[in-house]
């Protein structure tokens, strides 16, 4: 594998090896991470970074909290919702200004959401019941003063299939505004659909904001990936095509799940896999209306990447999560049955250059899922992973990333390849993004 250096680090629950990768465009340097299990299962966790350095976590219905120094038993559920255990789709975010936990659950036609203004250590419920799916949470300063009933803007984007739509609230996520078709989810003009030409149904990933206050939502749309952008807090908004259709390689079916950050200059950057089952990233300027030609960043080593996440701190300083195998260039859904599939991170600290320069590190030592990887498509029946993953930085600026292990110990073969283990990747050393 091309293999540039190796080292083992020991936490209270695993032992981790981090391995450097050469990249496309450079070596890798070293960094350091762990990896703990939660001991909550879950799939698609979302996680957050408190300013204290506490990482929550949404591990299916509990919140959970590791706290920073704590020895021992680490992780500990702060919050579960009266859903009787049962939810569609679990998603939590926290605010970098206010410090406010967002934790949101779908249940029913609603959105049950409770937000925490200590830690944690209380919660106070709210809801919106409208018809939604997918649902995400992301806040940011406000684009107009005027609006603030609380000092940050907070909004949820939701699914429909066909079309995304995004609400905003003027009170710190208590109550919501109408929402607002970002993709109406069909095009006559356009030439490939996911079933039949005009139909560009998908999903979006999550909503982030720029310094200025301007929302940022990735989708894919017809094939290709895109972006929803609002500059007057979720009134109105356009949507732009990450480079010209024809410079850009599409969304590989089956991973339309893509990623957005902005850095502290309000530089614009794009994760998203491709056709070819490659991790790819763009970025713009001028608020998505123009783009960087898209660049490969996952090495030629890696045959298959899915589930594409990304954060940036200050200007150019990127790091992007996915899941990726060496043993297959087929993508997830059609992995063979030996596919060993491991978290992996691409970073850069010029991603803002004409030509940036990016390392790869394989971050987990063990593979976290054995044989395919249920991404929507027909071929696959193990979904255990579901759709997404959380990348964050700490207040030191180390990555941070959760992720669901699907593969414990024991695991060697694609049948046990099952588990649902909520898991969390720490840097603990290495250059920061902050």
């Amino acid at each position: 594998m091309n293999l540039r250096g190796r080292a083992v680090f020991l936490t209270t629950f695993l032992v981790t090896a981090a391995i450097t990768l050469p990249g496309p465009s450079g070596s890798a340097s070293s960094m350091h991470f762990v990896t703990e299990a939660t001991g909550f299962n879950g799939g698609e966790p979302t996680l957050g970074v408190l300013k204290d350095g506490t990482i929550a976590v949404q591990a299916f219905t509990n919140v959970v909290e590791r706290k920073p120094g704590v020895q021992g038993d680490k992780w500990k559920s702060v919050y579960s919702p009266p859903t009787n255990g049962q939810t569609l789709d679990p998603y939590i975010h926290v605010d970098p200004v206010t410090n406010r936990i967002f934790s949101s659950q779908l249940f029913g036609g609603c959105q049950l959401m409770a937000t925490s203004d200590d830690g944690g250590a209380s919660w106070t419920p709210s809801a919106q019941c409208t018809p939604v799916d997918h649902q995400k949470i992301g806040s940011g300063p406000w684009h107009d003063p005027s609006n603030r009933l609380y000092p940050r803007a907070v909004y949820t984007c939701f699914n429909q299939v066909a079309d995304s739509a995004c609400s905003v609230s003027p009170d710190g996520g208590r109550t919501w505004g109408p929402q607002v078709p970002v993709f109406v989810g069909a095009d006559p003009s356009a030439k490939k659909g996911l079933d039949v030409d005009g139909f560009c149904g998908g999903l979006e990933g999550d909503p982030v904001s720029g310094p200025d206050g301007s929302i940022y939502l990735p989708r894919e749309f017809c094939g290709r990936p895109y972006v929803g952008v609002s500059q007057d807090d979720g009134v109105t908004w356009q949507t732009h095509a990450v480079s010209p259709p024809s410079e850009t390689v599409p969304i590989g079916y089956g991973a339309n799940n893509p990623s957005v950050t902005v850095d502290l200059a309000g530089t614009l950057y794009y994760a998203w896999t491709g056709t070819n089952w490659h991790h790819y990233i763009a970025h713009s300027t001028d608020h998505g209306a123009t783009w960087s030609k898209p660049q490969q960043v996952s090495p030629p080593t890696v045959g298959s990447t899915t589930f594409p996440e990304i954060v940036a701190g200050r200007h150019g300083a990127v790091a992007t999560s996915y899941v990726g195998t060496p043993d297959t260039g087929k993508g997830p859904d059609d992995a063979p049955k030996e596919a060993r599939w491991y978290l992996y991170m691409s970073y850069s600290f010029d991603a803002n250059a004409t030509k940036p320069h990016w390392s790869t590190m394989r971050v987990t030592t063990d593979p976290i899922e054995i044989g395919c990887i249920g991404r929507h498509g027909p071929n696959c029946g193990n979904g255990n992973l579901l759709d997404f993953n959380g990348i964050s930085l700490s207040p030191a600026g180390y990555a941070v990333m959760s992720y669901t292990d699907g593969c414990l110990a024991g695991c060697d073969q694609a049948s046990r390849s099952s588990s649902k283990m909520v898991s969390v990747a720490i840097q603990t050393a290495g250059p920061t993004f902050r």
